[in-house]
């Protein structure tokens, strides 16, 4: 039968977002760190670790500071050859909860030690980042084949593992999560070394508290954030997919619709819900793109520190796994983001085009018909005068007559100005544009009734608010058409990058 381990320990970490903990009162996060620090205070862990570091735990409310370490709470219980240490601390995004529990100068069954720490835990799982159990302690030799034997005494005792060594003294095995349905760690960890080995277990896992967190301590912080942000890819890969599928089918939709023969504000008018879709998707994908450099950025800093802490060649090979495969996956749907992020600009900017253009052909043919009007009129009116000609009109039309360029000279110059200004239908007071061509109508009405009959004035009035009516609804429902496609294009015309 193999001796059991000198000089035992059991190490639980527990790391969340510190968002969940310091940015506001009385969240789910706050009150479950808040309970592990009451379970280490009724298991008398009252006294002081450093004389630097707070006794009683001190959770702020304004989010904390970012930057480097920050020791939130420290305790600890002293006891003839046993020590019992919490410490809850800052390290810029995450807040970590540490509990020691270990044997000096001796040993002790693994079924003695406390591992119930999460069992009260009231967290939600989206406000975490990872939980580690490590059970620690020295062998006669670190070798492989002592691990059998050695696993066989934890109270759990695993059936398959893996091991590394995160150093040439060490040997860690890397054991199965908790089973289904019971609450316990994301990671389980059993960490040897020989019997000379005492100082390098305690620079790894129980550094003295002058020198900072321990070695692999900010190793499993730099592990549990890269798989974070691989939970994190994972869970949003069904939501990206199914976005930039929905994107490609209508972007090829729209495309096709712009592409069909017609007017281009009539094809631009018969796409717009394609527009507001692909609109829609384009603003997912960007979020999404966003998202996924966050990730990116946040994982190849994990994976370069990992590396930084153990060497490039000592990285557990299911970090250096897990960090291979989730910077390719972001790779890759950083890609395919961006592709379809391009597809759907160019479509909503193709659209764009032909409502420009259209807008431009109008106000172009607007301002032939203005020069060509009053330069016509102007030209006929002088000639007139010039010749003494009399027009073969009823007198009773001169009046009418009058009105009716006098309106065409009002309208034309205003509103002509009015769209080179202002950008067609989003100029302001488009209102004076309907007038004015009400107007016109109402003269044109009052023209046409004096010409064929003049019996009555009040016929006379009747159409020519008739007229000014039709024309002024005519006027207002172009303008409103304009206005649909110059919306409809408006939002995918942009970009962002």
């Amino acid at each position: 039968m193999i001796a059991p381990l000198r000089d035992p320990a059991v190490l639980f970490h527990v790391f969340t977002r510190a968002e969940s903990v310091l940015a506001h009162e009385d969240t789910p996060s706050r009150l479950a760190v808040t309970q592990l620090w009451e379970r280490a205070r009724s298991r008398e862990m009252t006294k002081s670790i450093l004389h630097r570091w707070p006794v009683e735990l001190e959770l702020p409310r304004d989010g904390g500071q970012a930057g480097a370490l920050t020791v939130l709470g420290a305790a600890q219980c002293t006891a003839p050859h046993e020590l019992r240490q919490i410490l809850v601390y800052q390290q810029r995004d995450i807040v970590a909860v540490s509990v020691l529990e270990a044997v000096q100068g001796g040993t002790k069954p693994w079924s003695e030690f406390d591992v119930g720490w999460l069992d009260e835990w009231t967290a939600p799982a989206r406000d975490m980042v990872g939980t580690v159990l490590v059970h620690v302690g020295l062998a006669r030799d670190a070798e492989e084949r002592r691990l059998p034997a050695l696993l066989r005494q934890l109270p759990d005792p695993p059936s398959r593992w893996s091991v590394w060594r995160p150093s040439p003294e060490q040997l860690i095995a890397e054991l199965p999560s908790a089973r289904a349905g019971r609450r316990g760690a994301d990671r389980r960890l059993f960490a040897i070394a020989g019997r000379d080995g005492g100082r390098v277990q305690s620079a790894w896992f129980t550094n003295p508290p002058h020198r900072g967190l321990p070695r692999f301590t900010r190793y499993l912080e730099h592990s549990a954030r890269l798989r974070h942000q691989s939970r994190l890819l994972a869970a949003a890969l069904p939501g990206i997919r199914t976005t930039v599928a929905a994107v490609n089918r209508d972007t090829a939709a729209l495309h096709g619709a712009l592409q069909a023969k017609g007017p281009a504000l009539d094809r631009v008018l018969r796409a717009e819900p394609m527009l507001v879709e692909v609109d829609a998707g384009r603003r997912r994908v960007v979020g999404y793109l966003a998202d996924v450099r966050a990730m990116a950025a946040t994982a190849q800093l994990a994976v370069h520190n990992l590396a930084e802490l153990v060497g490039p060649g000592r990285v557990a090979e299911s970090d250096r796994e897990l960090g291979q495969w989730t910077l390719e996956q972001l790779r890759v749907e950083e890609t395919y983001l961006e592709s379809v992020r391009l597809k759907a600009s160019e479509v909503g900017g193709l659209a764009a085009t032909e409502v420009n253009g259209s807008l431009q052909r109008g106000r172009d043919n607007l301002v032939l018909a203005q020069v060509s009007v009053l330069s016509a009129l102007t030209l006929a009116l002088t000639a007139a005068q010039a010749l003494g000609y009399q027009p073969p009109l009823p007198h009773r039309t001169f009046g009418p007559l009058v009105s009716l360029a006098g309106a065409i000279a009002l309208a034309l110059p205003t509103t002509v100005l009015r769209w080179w200004r202002g950008a067609g239908p989003d100029r302001e007071w488009p209102i004076i544009d309907v007038a004015c061509v009400a107007l016109t109508g109402a003269a044109l009405g009052w023209f046409i009734e004096t010409w064929c009959t003049a019996r009555q004035p009040w016929l006379a009035i009747g159409c020519a608010v008739g007229g000014g009516v039709l024309a002024g609804l005519s006027a207002g429902w172009r303008i409103q058409r304009l206005r649909r496609a110059v919306a409809a294009v408006k939002p995918s015309s942009g970009d962002v990058s």
